[in-house]
């Protein structure tokens, strides 16, 4: 209510500057009309202090012509006002409606967005849930000791390459072999031969399993071999070779595999050992770094 007041004080003020101005038009136009020689101690009327009021507006408002059409623009302008102030409370109704709907527009677009990321979102997860179940998984395990061809006397290494993966892998570029660095950052190791049935034969089924053998390189030893012997200082049968190591350096044993999927491809594969000389056997080392699948 004091809103609207604050608003139609404006036409109220020239309610009354009207109404003032009509009234010196009236006292004008009486003046006009009397003659001169007469004062107001002449008409009876002005000397009584109980005059009526209201006949005297109505007098002055049905008899004078400039009187009344004054009074009459008063009335329309006040007409006017209200009329105004009444616009103005339903076009401010109608502006708030506006905001409003336009706020809970822009709520729902925005909520339309949120809702479209995060199907998004929904979805990209469940690609790479299903990406993550439907793909090839290569493992390269079983590194333990050296073996010996009875034939030959080379020394090699078995491993064992699968897919335990539900589909099936291609093989695209297979590091695997024998490594020497001093600072226990085995590098990668060279690509395996052309020969090598993991290119020959580059895909893996699902459960597939491969047995492989790499020899010692040249260079790795001076040709001379450990004998193990028992209790009784007899030879066992075990027997491996000599190392030829530089004071700090170690060697390991390493294979990184690159392979695809027939839908999916960036996989890869690392394990890496390192050879304990005084067991004679091969532990795994490097962790997470050096022995992952992805």
């Amino acid at each position: 209510m004091l809103n609207y007041a604050r608003k139609a004080w404006p036409f109220a003020l020239l309610l009354c500057l009207l109404y003032f101005y009509s009234n010196e038009i009236w006292r004008s136009s009486k003046d006009t009309h009397t003659p001169e020689n007469k004062t107001r101690t002449e008409h009876p009327k002005y000397e009584s202090k109980h005059d009526n009021i209201l006949a005297d507006a109505w007098n002055w408002t049905t008899q004078e012509p400039v009187s009344f059409y004054t009074f009459v623009l008063a009335i329309f302008t006040g007409v006017l006002g209200v009329t105004a102030i009444v616009q103005i409370r339903y076009l401010r109704r109608a502006d708030e409606t506006a905001v409003i709907s336009a706020n809970a527009a822009r709520d729902a677009a925005n909520a339309s967005v949120d809702a479209a990321a995060a199907s998004d979102r929904q979805a990209k997860i469940a690609e790479a849930a299903l990406t993550q179940l439907e793909r090839p998984y290569i493992f390269i395990f079983g590194v333990h000791r050296f073996g010996r061809n009875q034939r030959t006397g080379e020394f090699s290494v078995h491993y064992t390459v699968a897919n335990y993966g539900k589909i099936p892998a291609i093989i695209e570029q297979p590091h695997i072999g024998f490594v020497i660095d001093n600072r226990s950052w085995p590098p990668v190791p060279v690509l395996v031969d052309e020969s090598h049935k993991l290119l020959t034969h580059p895909i893996l089924q699902p459960g597939e399993i491969r047995e492989f053998s790499e020899p010692l390189p040249d260079g790795f030893t001076d040709g001379s071999i450990t004998v193990e012997l028992n209790e009784d200082k007899a030879p066992t049968g075990n027997v491996w070779p000599v190392l030829t190591e530089t004071d700090g350096f170690q060697t390991f044993f390493r294979g990184v595999i690159h392979y695809r999927g027939p839908f999916t491809k960036g996989h890869e594969t690392s394990a890496t050992w390192w050879y304990f000389p005084e067991r004679h056997e091969f532990v795994l080392r490097g962790g997470d770094e050096y022995n992952y699948v992805k």
